[in-house]
Parts: structure tokens; sequence; C-alpha cells
């Protein structure tokens, strides 16, 4: 529970930092900015991802620019807090 209260906290200051946050619930599609949310339902349980990176219109979606959020709201909290 903590590190959920955690990352919730952590994306409120990062949405008060820039208002633009994106939530996809299909595969993403670029554009999209890091801090991004994905609902990825081709796993089960649903599992909720986070841009790493930006990525521009004109580039292309790779699974490898998204990791779990608990992981990303980790370490978040430890390079913001320690």
């Amino acid at each position: 529970m903590a590190a959920q209260a955690s990352y919730i906290a952590a994306l409120n200051a990062q949405d008060l930092a820039d208002s633009k946050r994106r939530v996809f619930v299909v595969t993403p599609f670029p554009p999209y900015d890091e801090g991004d949310l994905w609902v990825d339902g081709s796993a089960s349980p649903q599992v909720i991802k986070v841009a790493t990176v930006a990525v521009a219109a004109d580039g292309n979606f790779s699974t490898l620019d998204w990791v779990l959020a608990d992981e990303y709201a980790l370490d978040f909290v430890e390079s913001v807090y320690t």
C-alpha cells in the first residue's frame, strides 16, 4: 500500500508540473511523453505501464519504451527522496 501511495503522490506531482498526462487503454501510438500511462489489457491481470521516453508523432511505438508503473514509481521515489 505504501508503494501505491508513493506512486500516486509522484504522479500527482508530475501532473501538476506539466498538466498533459495521457492514459492509453489500447496499444499506445505516438506521440506520447515520458510519464504517460498505458493500461495494458493484453496481460492478465491488466497492468499499468508508464512511458520512460517521449516519442514524437513521426516516431514508432516500442514496448521497450514502457515499464511497469510500480517499478517506475519506486525509481522516482528513490531518486527524489534518497
